[in-house]
């Protein structure tokens, strides 16, 4: 089980937003499977995104890679809003390890107004439901999604993290007032390191405290010939170890100006559990999308997103970008699995498994810990500990195409996966195919 700030999911493997959980039967579907420790909604504005037959997807002939037009949901908000408390009526799938999944409302807004807006609705259906209580793990999050290429004339805002500041204000103003909330970024596929430090420098700035509350004095009023008397320093309110109103960040969404030919594509989808709608016959053929520009999903993307998984892990935990970090438990399993064969190594007696391996002398234990004596100076130590960007969860996304894949996005530091390619083609089954190690699958089809 995974905790992000309120909500628990187990297993930590979900949907990402994606055009294949737009409605609410394929919501009520990704909800019903064991497989699924969470549902993701797709992207929604205030008052829902005009789709056409311009915004579709089409999928690789040699790999399990996909290139989409799909802009945001044509289902506004308040759908989404009136679906919810269906899906948590449901009954439990079988054999779930955690009955009660948590639902992801994946969000986007351009203003803050609009965005005030959107969190104040969910926020009143949070309080209907009682899933603000606090007592028992929250079932609805927040997602707001920053790096959709497809939105013709805006560049996704995480580009320009700077840009995103007066949102990212609103939604610490929402968690400063329920910090049951839990909100997370949907980020764009980085490929430079000032883009990952800027979301880290962004994020910060949200830790800054407000003005420390001092108490106000009423001084006498001093009698003729005397001085005045001097008030004693006024006590300031103690802040303790602050909490980041960031919960998760989702990495990578798509990237964008990718282009297949028509060549490269299957146009016979008979075959997929959820095939886009026919070609319009105005669409030029030379394209294999109507745009003809996209975004580039699945295989192809994989690298890139286990880098971008890597590196925000990396920053996060304070490692700088050019040291491996140590194995991290793999969380479906914390047993041998007869099938895998695969034990996830747990971290020694008071060792952090986030904690850096890293002396300065590039020299190591077998088991990762430091050799030598320990360096007397811990104060990086410490401030590792305090840091409220520590507890922000990677949900990584990209290529997870296999359970390989799945276990590759663990290794780099993700903590929860999501998948959407592999969904969009097998439908909710693609969950089963990416829970079981890929040399049962391969039997399973022998069969």
């Amino acid at each position: 089980m995974v905790k992000i700030n309120s909500i628990d999911i187990s297993p930590p493997l979900i949907n990402s937003s994606c055009a294949w959980s737009s409605t609410l039967e394929h919501l009520e579907e990704l909800y019903a499977s064991p497989y699924t420790g969470g549902v993701t909604t797709r992207t929604a504005t205030l008052d829902g995104f005009q789709e056409d037959s311009s915004h579709t997807v089409t999928f690789a002939k040699d790999s399990h890679s996909s290139c989409n037009s799909y802009g945001y949901s044509p289902h506004p908000l308040r759908e989404y809003l009136a679906w919810v408390p269906t899906l948590m009526a449901s009954p439990p799938p079988a054999n779930a390890p955690h009955p009660h999944k948590p639902i992801i409302i994946s969000i986007a807004a351009s203003t803050p107004a609009t965005l005030t807006t959107m969190l104040s609705s969910i926020q009143i259906l949070r309080a209907s439901l009682g899933d603000n209580y606090g007592a028992r793990p929250a079932r609805i999050a927040v997602e707001l999604n920053t790096s959709c290429p497809n939105i013709p004339g805006i560049s996704p805002s995480g580009y320009e993290f700077k840009r995103l500041l007066p949102l990212l204000r609103v939604l610490k103003s929402a968690f400063d007032k329920d910090e049951t909330l839990t909100i997370g970024l949907k980020l764009p596929p980085f490929v430079v390191k000032e883009q990952f430090t800027a979301v880290i420098e962004g994020v910060r700035e949200l830790l800054k405290p407000m003005t420390p509350t001092v108490e106000t004095r009423r001084l006498p009023i001093p009698l003729p010939g005397r001085r005045a008397p001097v008030a004693p320093p006024a006590p300031v309110a103690p802040h303790g170890r602050e909490k980041c109103p960031i919960a998760f960040f989702t990495c990578v969404n798509t990237l964008g100006n990718a282009m297949y030919f028509p060549d490269q594509v299957h146009f016979d989808t008979s075959d997929l559990a959820n095939p886009p709608a026919p070609r319009d016959a105005s669409c030029d053929p030379n394209y294999a999308l109507p745009t003809p520009l996209g975004g580039m999903a699945g295989e192809a993307l994989h690298p890139l997103a286990l880098g971008n998984v890597y590196t925000f892990a990396q920053l996060l935990h304070h490692k700088g970008v050019s040291q491996p970090i140590p194995m991290l438990p793999l969380p479906l399993s914390t047993k041998k699995s007869a099938k895998s064969g695969i034990t996830p190594p747990p971290p020694s007696e008071g060792e952090n498994e986030f904690d850096s391996d890293d002396d300065g002398s590039g020299a190591s234990t077998p088991s990762g810990g430091r050799s030598g004596s320990p360096s007397p100076d811990n104060s990086r130590n410490g401030q590792e500990k305090d840091d409220p960007l520590k507890d922000i969860v990677i949900i990584g996304v990209g290529g997870v195409t296999s359970h390989a894949a799945l276990q590759r996005m663990h290794k780099a530091g993700a903590q929860v996966v999501a998948a959407a390619t592999l969904l969009g083609k097998l439908g909710v089954k693609a969950f089963e195919v990416l829970s079981t190690p890929q040399e049962v699958n391969d039997l399973a089809e022998k069969k």
